[in-house]
């Protein structure tokens, strides 16, 4: 990293760690940043322990406020996600790219609650709505976080790229070529100068391209290993739990499904149960109560209805038939 670089985000740190200790300069930026500013001061202001945990800036697991906080922005701009900044649950009106430079980035997704580890060299895409919080960064984190105005964000990308309202799309081991067009980026928009604003937007767009590039690339890697998953996790398969398996966020991992398969997650696990239960139906004598347990399901009244409402016969009278033929 060049001293540039270091000086801009000690900079960033130093700015952080001095506005915190000031209530009014904090509810500044809150009236300046959030698009919901007087519904959320008026929150805070009238429930004590929601504003005990918004002022207290020690904290090291998220709070969730009963009025999510929404960030705003008109600018193209990246900031450190310093140390000073403690963990609370969120959105933007605009996309967010959180890019892991050194160290490791924890994301608290909600509204499960769950950690995920974004490694170094990995980015991350928060898309307007995504409700979300990140881990306080450690010492040696170099976390980077880009603001991109929606406006800005459609008209670089094709449509059938972008990433829905809502979703958030983590793109682990970014290549080479993808980080240096990212360093490019914020190099020029460290200038703020006329002509590193247009130089920026290109090496911004030149980013996301190769990041959408790289994903569609991904993208079998995730279906292969998600028929591996259902072949040993039929029973109890889980989004969650496939999701961690592969190291992508569950709604990244559910989308990639859905492109590929043209099938939900849980369309996609419902169809291998009623192929698997086909399968013991013509090949054992099991009875339907236990066809149905193995192929996960609560009790055999579950099987019966997915069953005949999809092939239009009973599981009893489907093994008659075949056993006829």
């Amino acid at each position: 990293m060049s001293k540039e670089f270091n000086k801009l985000m000690n900079a960033h740190e130093v700015d952080d760690k001095d506005y915190v200790h000031d209530v009014e300069a904090v509810k500044d930026r809150i009236k300046e940043e959030f698009a919901n500013a007087d519904e959320f001061l008026s929150y805070i202001e009238s429930d004590e322990k929601a504003a005990k945990a918004f002022f207290d800036y020690s904290g090291s697991k998220p709070y969730l406020f009963s009025v999510i906080p929404v960030r705003k922005s008109d600018r193209l701009y990246v900031k450190k996600h310093t140390a000073t900044q403690r963990p609370y649950y969120h959105s933007h009106a605009f996309y967010e790219i959180i890019f892991v430079q050194n160290g490791k980035c924890g994301f608290f997704h909600y509204p499960s609650g769950e950690r995920y580890a974004i490694d170094r060299g990995s980015a991350c895409l928060v898309a307007p709505g995504a409700v979300h919080a990140l881990a306080r960064a450690g010492k040696r984190d170099v976390i980077l976080k880009a603001v991109v105005p929606k406006e800005i964000f459609d008209g670089i990308l094709l449509e059938d790229e972008k990433t829905n309202e809502g979703e958030i799309a983590v793109f682990e081991n970014v290549g080479d070529r993808a980080q240096s067009y990212f360093q490019n980026f914020v190099a020029e928009n460290g200038k703020d100068t006329p002509l590193s604003r247009i130089s920026e937007r290109g090496w911004l767009a030149l980013f996301l391209a190769e990041l959408f590039g790289e994903k569609e690339e991904k993208g079998g890697d995730i279906i292969e290993k998600f028929d591996i998953y259902l072949d040993n996790n039929l029973k109890n398969a889980r989004l969650s739990d496939f999701a961690a398996y592969v190291g992508y966020a569950p709604d990244y991992v559910s989308r990639v499904i859905k492109r590929v398969t043209g099938t939900s997650f849980k369309e996609a696990v419902e169809t291998e149960k009623l192929a698997y239960a086909k399968v013991l139906l013509c090949t054992t004598d099991m009875p339907v109560e236990r066809v149905a347990a193995e192929c996960g399901y609560a009790n055999a009244s579950g099987l019966y209805k997915q069953f005949t409402a999809t092939y239009g016969i009973t599981p009893a009278r489907y093994r008659k038939a075949r056993k006829k033929s």
